[in-house]
C-alpha cells in the first residue's frame, strides 16, 4: 500500500471547493461522525474477543497455531466450532473434518491437512475442558456477529460519504473508513489556515 502523503490531505481539504465544511449543529456530520466512532469500538471488541480466541486455543490446541499462518481464518474457525479443542478434532471422523475445512477454505484445505490436524491433534497436549470448548464456540460467534455489524456500519457509511461526493479518497492510502474519519472528526476545515494546522490538529505529520 502507497504510504499516505498527509501534506496532500491536508492542501485537498484547504482547497478543494468539493469539500463542503459542516457546522457543529450537522444532522449530516453527527450522523457519519457517530457512525464512525461506533465502528472504531465495534473493531476493538472484535480485537479483544479474538485475542480470547487465541487464549483459548493455547489452553485446547496449542500446536494449532503451529499448523497455520493465522487461526483467525474462516475455514479454522468453522472447524473450531464444530470441533473445539484437540480431544474433539483427535476423534472427529476424518471425512466430516475434511468437508468443513474444504468447504469453508474453497479446497485450499482438503483431506491432507485433515490428516493432519487430526494426526497433530492426538498427540496434542491440549487440555480437555468442556467449559473452554463451549466459551471458544460462543466467542466465535461473537466475532462472527460483530464481523456483521462492522459491515452493516460500514455500509451505512459509505453511503453517507458517496452523497458527499468527496475527492478525498483519491489520496493513496485513504479508503472510505479513514475518508470519514478526516472529514467528520476535524469538522469545519475552513477554519484552518494552513496544512501544517490541520495535521497538528488530526494528530498527524507530513507524509507519514
Amino acid at each position: 500500500m502507497d504510504r499516505i502523503d498527509s501534506r496532500a490531505i491536508a492542501l485537498m481539504l484547504l482547497t478543494d471547493s468539493s469539500l463542503k465544511p459542516y457546522s457543529a449543529s450537522s444532522y449530516h456530520r453527527e450522523n457519519l461522525k457517530s457512525l464512525t466512532r461506533y465502528r472504531f469500538s465495534r473493531v476493538q471488541e472484535r480485537s479483544r474477543q479474538k485475542s480470547s480466541i487465541s487464549r483459548l486455543v493455547t489452553i485446547l490446541f496449542p500446536e494449532l497455531s503451529q499448523l497455520v499462518p493465522c487461526i483467525h481464518i474462516s475455514s479454522i474457525y468453522a472447524m473450531l466450532e464444530e470441533f473445539p479443542g484437540a480431544s474433539y478434532v483427535a476423534s472427529s471422523h476424518l471425512t466430516r473434518l475434511t468437508n468443513v475445512l474444504s468447504k469453508v477454505s474453497r479446497g485450499r484445505f482438503g483431506r491432507e491437512t485433515a490428516i493432519t490436524f487430526r494426526d497433530i491433534a492426538r498427540k496434542s497436549i491440549g487440555a480437555k475442558i468442556p467449559a473452554k470448548s463451549l466459551e471458544l464456540r460462543h466467542t466465535i460467534a461473537d466475532v462472527r456477529a460483530i464481523e456483521n455489524e462492522i459491515s452493516e456500519v460500514e455500509t451505512e457509511i459509505r453511503k453517507l460519504m458517496d452523497e458527499e461526493s468527496t475527492t478525498i479518497t483519491s489520496v493513496p492510502g485513504i479508503g472510505i473508513q479513514m475518508g470519514a474519519i478526516i472529514l467528520f472528526e476535524i469538522g469545519d476545515f475552513s477554519r484552518f489556515d494552513s496544512p501544517d494546522k490541520i495535521l497538528a490538529f488530526a494528530g498527524m505529520s507530513p507524509s507519514t
